[in-house]
């Protein structure tokens, strides 16, 4: 599922504040092919035994994470196994430079756990205002299990602008992206 919004760092504040939760770790790329190595995190990140990162589909191989740009890619993870149980999430941004907005950001979030979308969610906007500091079109996909009430809660309390496509072709993101590219 994918949901797009404008985000305007001015009107984020600081994102950098984390509660008493350990904030999600930044991990390099390649990294991120260590979890095609275990089955179980492998099946609970990637239960279509493919990632999709910037709407490119991938084949859960290693050597396809080094297709990805380490320059225009962040990538975060709190995943964690214990008994063989699997929680945390995973999340790869992607962003480019388009003519209006500044960015274009899409958000991948791999994995089920909704109690971590928030800190996912902040860490990727804090880069956002504090790293790219610019307007961005912010695009999320989610995992069809997760709790998509849970992630639009978080949105709210942002006051993240959502694009809507009922006001005809020239106001849908894929008009604007593409007049502005």
């Amino acid at each position: 599922d994918m949901f797009r919004y404008m985000v305007i760092p001015s009107q984020l504040g600081t994102c950098s504040e984390f509660p008493n939760i350990l904030p999600p770790e930044s991990v390099p790329v390649h990294r991120v092919a260590e979890y095609f190595d275990t089955d179980v995190i492998r099946k609970y990140l990637f239960p279509e035994e493919r990632i999709i990162v910037n709407w490119v589909p991938y084949r859960l191989l290693p050597s396809n994470i080094a297709l990805l740009d380490e320059k225009n890619t962040v990538c975060v993870s709190d995943v964690k196994v214990s008994d063989r149980i699997v929680s945390g999430l995973l999340s790869i941004g992607t962003f480019y430079t388009v003519r209006q907005p500044r960015y274009a950001y899409t958000l991948d979030i791999y994995g089920t756990n909704g109690n971590r979308v928030r800190y996912h969610l902040l860490f990727h906007l804090g880069f956002i205002a504090n790293k790219l500091k610019d307007l961005a079109c912010l695009s999320i996909v989610v995992d069809k299990q997760l709790d998509k009430q849970t992630l639009f809660d978080i949105i709210a309390e942002f006051g993240l602008i959502k694009w809507i496509a009922s006001d005809g072709p020239t106001k849908t993101l894929q008009y604007f992206l593409e007049s502005n590219l």
